[in-house]
C-alpha cells in the first residue's frame, strides 16, 4: 500500500451502519429511561410523541417532578415506581372516594374536595410516564 502522507500508518475504514444490523448495539444500549424514551419515541426537543393519537404527547423537561426523579433510572426501576406510587394514591382518602365513591362524613368530604385536584394533577402526571412506558416496551 502506497502511503503519501509519509507516516507509514496505514488508513482507516469507517462503516455506518443501521443498528438493526449491528447485533452488538442491543447489548451495549443504555436501558435509562432517559435514553430509551430519546433513541424509541419519536421527540422534538422536549416533545415526546408516545402514542397514534395528537393527544398522546408529553412535554419533559425540569417542571415534571416525576421525569427530574426518574430519567436516570433504569427502565425496570421506573416501571416499578410509579406503580408503587399510584397504589399509593390510590390509597389517600381522595383516592378511595374517587376509585369506591366511599361514604364520608361531611368533615372528611371537605378534606377531600380539597385534595381532589391535587389528586388529579398527580395520577394525570404518573398516567402520562406509564405511557410512556408502555411506548417503550
Amino acid at each position: 500500500m502506497d502511503d503519501k502522507s509519509g507516516g507509514g500508518a496505514a488508513r482507516a475504514t469507517v462503516l455506518f451502519l443501521d443498528r438493526r444490523q449491528d447485533l452488538a448495539a442491543p447489548l451495549l444500549h443504555e436501558f435509562t429511561y432517559q435514553a430509551l424514551v430519546y433513541d424509541l419515541l419519536e421527540s422534538r426537543d422536549k416533545l415526546v410523541q408516545y402514542g397514534d393519537a395528537p393527544s398522546d404527547r408529553a412535554t419533559l423537561g425540569e417542571q415534571d417532578n416525576v421525569w427530574t426523579q426518574s430519567r436516570h433510572l433504569h427502565i425496570s426501576t421506573v416501571i416499578e415506581r410509579l406503580m408503587a406510587q399510584i397504589r399509593e394514591f390510590k390509597s389517600t382518602k381522595a383516592g378511595r372516594f374517587k376509585e369506591e365513591g366511599a361514604q364520608m362524613s361531611v368533615e372528611e368530604m371537605r378534606e377531600v374536595v380539597k385534595d381532589i385536584p391535587l389528586y388529579n394533577e398527580v395520577m394525570a402526571g404518573h398516567a402520562k410516564h406509564l405511557a410512556l412506558c408502555q411506548g417503550i416496551l
